[in-house]
């Protein structure tokens, strides 16, 4: 799909970095279809190029008119562009436009090329045609980039003699993640174009398609009369407009094309006229005002209250109009702007003019409201919650806007706090003011904790009583957990724990969030090393003889002092031994047969 973009005067600000004193400008056109020129070149060396150098110059082969300027030789740079006047080796020409070097420049594919370490580069110039249509044919193909060996560049710059026209046909031109640049610049690089999206960016792809830069002169302005317009009144919304261009095609920005136009707008609008002549644009502007029938903020019933006061302001649609204000039909003295201060009840309006119109505004009423605003009632007064955890305030009792102590607003405050904090109100009423402060809420992070008071080492039939300490203390959900894992029929406050664990209780608030206590270990253990027998398998258990005593091996002092149950139903010993590392503690019989 062709795209046209038309440089237009508006444009200068954002092309330009001062003063634009030239005349001369661009009108773009990409996606157009290439057109390759064949013909037999002079040849540029790419080793010549190497990396970041350039040659030249070149003789163009005819006068090129360049930014109003005359061109007649160019240089070839390695990273893909052509300068005039003098030659650059830069990596990039930046973004156009910018005043730094390099100037004077045409980028086709300004970005880190390598030319002289391409295979099959293929770099030269030629003229086709015969005078005044020739062409300057610049052949810059089969390039690397310095980065990536298989990003390659082919692209052929054609400069047109008659028109100033510069066509760069790209047949392989991609940025790949690489900064590039595709565009023009003047000698000072105050002014210079680029089609939108390949002004030193790293994502554009151009294949097979070819991109156009047309030069043209700015038409003058075009002139409309009459230079300005009465105001309209609502019963006459009718003006003409004509506008006249010196050179060029004219256009309005409501889609007609006469010079003559008849409008009736509705509210004041800002007719446009340009004037276009072979892409390049220029244009005046022209305001039609309209008195529209007028209106008071804030409109219908309002009210005050004890000696309070509220501000209306008129409306209609123009600039510069005039304004009466009016109480229950008479006129209200000095009151001629677009804001009167009204303190007491009453019906009021206001006349708007200008030039030959004037309309009234529908009335406004201002009422006394002598009811007293009492402060909201915030509920629950109290409330525990989890870190974090939404939870909600409700104020009730205000007949107009509930304003929260944090600046929020409405009848329900939905908090979520990391720790505890407190909370009030005030309701306003619009036109009387507000209240005073309401009750204060608390809102607090509930906290649990447990500790066993009997301790959490027991014996294998004993059990040891965990306690909890809770905040609030009532009103919470208990569920006792072992290693992270419910313990079925444990949701009191306490729990005796009987068994090998690592225990911790998890409370359930009313808003149905949860916390959980620390954690506290229970072992179950032996405190002296029993003396075992053998039995002789009868239901006597009469003694046998001892095989086994606390001897555990080794050439030295040892001792047993104690057996842990392990959570397994084994045994662990625990002892001490004087005897070296080496030796062996794994006698398997110790004592007398």
């Amino acid at each position: 799909m062709k795209k046209n973009y038309q440089v237009l005067i508006t444009a200068f600000t954002v092309l330009c970095t001062t003063f634009c004193s030239f005349s001369q400008v661009y009108n773009i056109t990409t996606d157009l279809p290439i057109n390759i020129i064949s013909g037999s070149g002079t040849p540029i060396s790419s080793s010549g190029l190497g990396d970041d150098s350039f040659q030249g110059p070149f003789n163009i082969g005819f006068n090129f008119n360049f930014f109003n300027t005359t061109q007649t030789q160019f240089y070839m740079s390695a990273n893909g562009y052509v300068s005039f006047g003098a030659g650059y080796g830069n990596t990039s020409v930046g973004t156009i436009p910018n005043t730094s070097a390099p100037n004077n420049f045409i980028a086709y594919a300004a970005t880190d090329q390598y030319p002289g370490a391409s295979s099959s580069p293929i770099i030269n110039y030629f003229v086709s045609g015969t005078a005044p249509n020739r062409i300057c044919v610049i052949n810059y193909q089969n390039i690397r980039h310095y980065s990536n060996s298989s990003l390659i560049t082919s692209i052929q710059l054609q400069l047109f003699e008659a028109s100033g026209t510069i066509e760069i046909h790209n047949i392989m031109n991609s940025a790949n993640g690489y900064s590039r640049t595709v565009g023009i610049e003047n000698s000072t690089g105050t002014a210079g174009f680029s089609p939108s999206g390949m002004n030193n960016t790293s994502s554009f792809s151009a294949t097979n398609t070819m991109i156009r830069f047309s030069t043209c002169s700015v038409p003058p302005v075009p002139t409309i009369s009459p230079s300005s317009i009465s105001t309209l009144c609502a019963s006459n919304l009718t003006a003409s407009l004509t506008a006249t261009c010196a050179t060029g095609s004219l256009s309005w920005s409501n889609g007609a094309t006469t010079s003559v136009i008849s409008v009736s707008p509705s509210q004041t609008t800002t007719y446009t006229a340009t004037c276009s002549d072979n892409g390049c644009q220029s244009s005046s502007n022209i305001s039609v005002p309209v008195l529209q029938t007028p209106t008071i903020s804030p409109n219908g019933t309002n009210y005050i209250c004890n000696g309070n006061s509220i501000n209306l302001t008129a409306s209609a649609g123009v600039n510069g109009a005039s304004f009466q204000w009016y109480k229950d039909g008479n006129s209200i003295l000095n009151a001629t702007n677009a804001t009167i201060l009204v303190n007491t009840a009453g019906s009021y309006s206001v006349n708007i003019s200008k030039d030959a119109c004037s309309g009234v505004s529908a009335i406004t009423e201002v009422l006394e409201n002598s009811v007293t605003i009492n402060p909201p009632v915030i509920s629950p007064s109290t409330i525990f919650t989890c870190p974090s955890t939404t939870t909600s305030l409700t104020a009730t009792g205000c007949s107009g806007t509930v304003v929260w102590s944090n600046n929020s607003s409405g009848s329900i405050l939905n908090v979520s706090i990391s720790t505890s904090g407190t909370y009030s109100a005030i309701c306003q009423v619009s036109g009387c003011g507000s209240s005073g402060v309401s009750n204060i809420a608390n809102v607090n992070i509930a906290s649990v904790s447990i500790s066993a008071p009997n301790g959490t080492q027991i014996c294998p039939t004993n059990t040891t009583q965990l306690q909890s300490t809770t905040t609030p203390s009532s009103g919470l959900g208990y569920q006792w957990l072992n290693y992270g894992s419910t313990i079925s029929g444990a949701t009191s406050s306490t729990y005796n724990a009987g068994d090998w664990g690592s225990y911790a209780l998890r409370i359930t608030l009313p808003n149905n969030c949860t916390i959980t206590s620390n954690s506290i270990p229970v072992s179950v253990t032996i405190a002296t090393v029993p003396t075992i027998s053998l039995c002789d398998g009868s239901n006597t258990n009469t003694p046998m003889t001892r095989v086994w005593d606390k001897a555990l091996g080794g050439n030295l002092s040892e001792s047993a002092n104690s057996m842990v149950i392990t959570q397994d139903g084994g045994y662990l010993v625990v002892g001490s031994s004087y005897s070296g590392v080496t030796d062996d503690k794994t006698t398997p019989l110790n004592g007398s047969n």
